[in-house]
């Protein structure tokens, strides 16, 4: 009879024992399933969020430039046109186009008008000098001062970092670097605000111009 009742007993735990297995086999999918479903919506969110702030920064960019660009281009045929170059208003336009090529843009727009400036009869050495004086200040001063003010301001980057930024990426990628250089780094900042990381956060730091905390 003692053997009977361990048989009994032992056969009661063994069913115990299938039942917690079985038990444990319904829980455990249960929580993978809403494991797996709620992990997707929290990065399909995410994902969202990054994407829409990476496409106004993008957007902030090209309305930048092209505003930069067109002013650059009315500069440029005022100064030609008060020097009374032949073909202001064609350079005027090569000179909004050049301005979307940091550098090399600049420096387009300012020699190419020079040589019809010099073989023109009715033009003085003054005005071959003045004119390129002009040109260069105003190159200057809209590719050094306020580009990288107007960019700084509403990109959240410094000054400082926008003109690094065109030196290391034009030297990575030469003349397509310095096109990609502020959107590029725009977008780096924003993909490193949103790591939870110490060190991302003292890069972002230092491209929005702050000391890292």
């Amino acid at each position: 009879e003692e053997a009977d009742d361990v048989n009994l007993s032992s056969t009661d735990d063994d069913d115990v024992d299938d039942q917690e297995i079985s038990r444990r086999r319904n829980v455990i999918p249960q929580q993978q399933i809403i494991t797996s479903s709620n992990l997707p919506k929290y990065n399909d969110r995410a994902h969202k969020l990054f994407s829409k702030r990476v496409d106004h920064q993008i957007n902030l960019y090209i309305k930048g430039k092209l505003a930069l660009s067109l002013l650059v281009g009315v500069l440029t045929a005022v100064v030609l046109a008060l020097c009374r170059v032949d073909l202001w208003l064609a350079f005027s336009v090569v000179a909004f186009c050049a301005n979307f090529v940091p550098n090399i843009g600049a420096v387009v727009a300012v020699a190419l008008p020079m040589p019809v400036v010099l073989i023109d009869p009715n033009s003085s050495a003054f005005t071959a000098l003045l004119t390129l004086i002009s040109l260069i200040l105003l190159h200057a001063l809209i590719g050094n001062v306020v580009e990288p003010l107007l960019f700084g301001h509403s990109m959240k980057l410094h000054p400082v970092t926008i003109l690094f930024s065109l030196t290391i990426w034009g030297f990575i990628w030469g003349i397509w670097g310095t096109v990609l250089a502020v959107p590029i780094t725009a977008v780096l900042r924003i993909y490193l605000r949103a790591i939870d990381h110490p060190l991302a956060r003292a890069i972002a730091d230092i491209l929005d111009g702050r000391p890292p905390l």
